[in-house]
């Protein structure tokens, strides 16, 4: 096992317990089938698994290689609940606009990997 740094996750055992999380809770698999829901029924829904998908990119933690997939789909879910008006209340739809943003500083450019591959043993 490497260590290369001090942080929690700067080692070849902390990534591959983090793949292996991943893999076995086939996050990815739930996050978009999240986003497959009705955006009127379930707009906080989806705004909450584009949050996660944010946190986990920005911080180079997505162990995945959906990872351009994921924040394409949670970019086009949040746009349609702005363009549908699903929001009436003013605050959630700046807030939308704000996380709307935020992914696409993060959205993978193509042919860009940004994911972590697990490490193996």
């Amino acid at each position: 096992m490497r260590d290369w740094g001090y942080k929690p996750l700067e080692n070849d055992g902390a990534l591959n317990e983090l793949g292996r999380l991943f893999e076995e809770s086939r996050l990815a698999d739930k996050v978009i089938e999240s986003f497959e829901q009705d955006v009127h029924d379930n707009s906080a829904e989806i705004r909450a698994t584009a949050y996660l998908v944010y946190i986990l990119a920005n911080h180079g933690l997505w162990q995945d290689g959906r990872l351009a997939e994921v924040t394409s789909l949670a970019i086009s879910r949040l746009q349609t609940i702005l363009d549908e008006e699903v929001e009436e209340n003013v605050n959630l739809h700046g807030e939308t606009i704000h996380l709307l943003n935020q992914l696409r500083q993060v959205e993978p450019k193509p042919g860009q990997n940004v994911s972590y591959p697990p490490c193996e043993p």
